[in-house]
């Protein structure tokens, strides 16, 4: 049984969210943590350019991975207050009604993914303030609350804002990335 799904969700593999991956990564191997990485560029998420039949193989085979996951982490970029395109579609197509949530007969919707956590990661260009406050973060929000939340998952959230150069901000990354992976596995 997985325990612990990552999504990573970067065409860069060797930016920001590559080096915190890789840190996670070695925390969880450190810990003896069972995982597995969904690189969701590699993956090519998108409902274009799949048959029916391609399509429903893979939602089929990412929704037994999020069922058989108790923890959930997620480490994107935001671009332009938003997630990256194949993230946006890993969740259209992967967390369905009748999978992650239904309706009831009065219109309330059931959270059928309770029980099971979710750690999200994001990285911005923008110094944190401005994307906490000015901006509020609008993806994190959409992600946690909307999407992961209104499936049932309890959500922490996790920034590193000020991501521009991965040259100059290597050390600063594994720190966060290394408080943020003991963070998640406390």
């Amino acid at each position: 049984m997985t325990k612990t799904l990552l999504l990573f969700a970067s065409p860069n593999k060797e930016g920001h969210n590559a080096t915190i991956l890789s840190e996670l990564t070695r925390t969880l191997d450190e810990n003896k943590e069972t995982y597995e990485v969904i690189d969701v560029f590699k993956e090519q998420v998108s409902p274009f350019g799949k048959s029916e039949k391609e399509l429903a193989a893979f939602v089929q085979r990412m929704q037994k991975k999020i069922t058989e996951s108790e923890r959930l982490i997620i480490c994107t970029p935001v671009w332009w207050n938003a997630l990256p395109s194949p993230l946006k579609a890993f969740f259209d197509l992967v967390f369905a009604a009748g999978f992650a949530f239904r309706y009831s007969k009065q219109g309330i919707p059931v959270k059928l993914l309770k029980g099971r956590t979710a750690h999200v990661i994001t990285t911005c260009g923008a110094p944190l303030f401005l994307s906490r406050t000015l901006q509020g973060n609008r993806a994190a929000k959409v992600l946690c609350r909307d999407t992961l939340g209104f499936c049932g998952y309890k959500v922490k959230r996790y920034q590193f804002g000020a991501a521009r150069i991965i040259t100059e901000d290597a050390e600063r990354v594994k720190k966060f990335a290394r408080r943020t992976a003991k963070k998640i596995l406390a």
